[in-house]
């Protein structure tokens, strides 16, 4: 059999400083990975994340970028290449939100979010496919809006929903060097991220709306992850599945129910990172990258 292990693999995780990103890169790093940890403008939070790397004795490497631009993505891989002698593992956290109605929706909005979410998503893999060793696994994390029928995230889902096209077609293409290619789409995640958008009323409606009345563990996503009550409230982070095993597979992690949302839910601010499939409408539209 096989053995799947991480010891001594090399991982760039794009967005990989905090959030889902941040517990990727740390639960790598412990299971032996050397990692490239990308920010496009957290600079402390990715300084943290590999200097906590370092101390524990793994090794770690920062790098600046917007992925928006190919030259930072192709750079991006081109550190780990230079760093550690090449790359095993591609794993894509970033994304930007958006909950805005059609009508409101201004050319510059539907711009960025189609170059964050749908881009910078295709060019990630475009150039994981190029840099990656035989053998070599590509995560990229989606929304499981794209199986919900909602309203006001029309950028964001729309973003998101090519990079299924993406990951079918890559999955295919790569296949024959072993390179499996694999989408993760999880739902409102129990982070900093999501309760600093939230109001008491808002968290427990999105609860409401998931499987056992709770918001994703981000535990539940990183395998191997030490438990949310074991980690600093500022390693609470979010992101994509590790290793999976077929070439491709897309897996919600934690369905939302399909539950229509109450008459009169409680509305003052809106989620950044909602995916409920009938989330409350916002008092006003706001942008969050993760």
């Amino acid at each position: 059999m096989t053995e799947n292990t991480l010891r001594d693999k090399v991982a760039v995780v794009g967005g990989g400083e905090k959030n889902l990103g941040g517990l990727i890169s740390r639960t790598f790093a412990e299971a032996g990975a050397k990692v490239v940890v990308h920010y496009h403008s957290s600079e402390n939070d990715a300084e943290q994340t590999v200097m906590a790397i370092q101390e524990a004795g793994g090794e770690a490497v920062s790098v600046q970028g917007d992925l928006t631009k190919v030259a930072d993505v192709r750079r991006l891989f081109d550190t780990a290449v230079d760093t550690y002698g090449g790359a095993d593992i591609a794993v894509n956290t970033t994304g930007m939100v958006l909950r805005k109605p059609i009508l409101e929706t201004t050319e510059e909005e539907y711009d960025r979010m189609f170059g964050i979410n749908a881009k910078a998503a295709y060019f990630f893999i475009q150039e994981a496919g190029r840099r990656l060793n035989d053998h070599g696994k590509i995560i990229s994390l989606g929304t499981s809006l794209l199986a919900a029928f909602t309203d006001g995230y029309s950028t964001y889902a729309g973003g998101k929903a090519p990079l299924e096209h993406f990951t079918r077609a890559a999955a295919k293409e790569f296949a024959d060097r072993g390179i499996s290619v694999n989408m993760v789409a999880p739902g409102p995640m129990d982070t900093p991220f999501f309760y600093g958008q939230e109001t008491p009323e808002r968290v427990e409606f999105h609860k409401s709306q998931a499987m056992g009345n709770q918001l994703t563990q981000i535990e539940d996503i990183v395998p191997n992850a030490p438990p949310a009550k074991a980690r600093p409230l500022s390693q609470q982070s979010s992101a994509p599945a590790t290793s999976p095993s077929s070439p491709h597979h897309r897996v919600p992690r934690r369905a939302a129910k399909r539950t229509s949302s109450p008459s009169n839910p409680p509305s003052t601010r809106h989620s950044t990172r909602s995916t409920s499939p009938t989330p409350p409408a916002p008092a006003a539209p706001l942008f969050s990258a993760t």
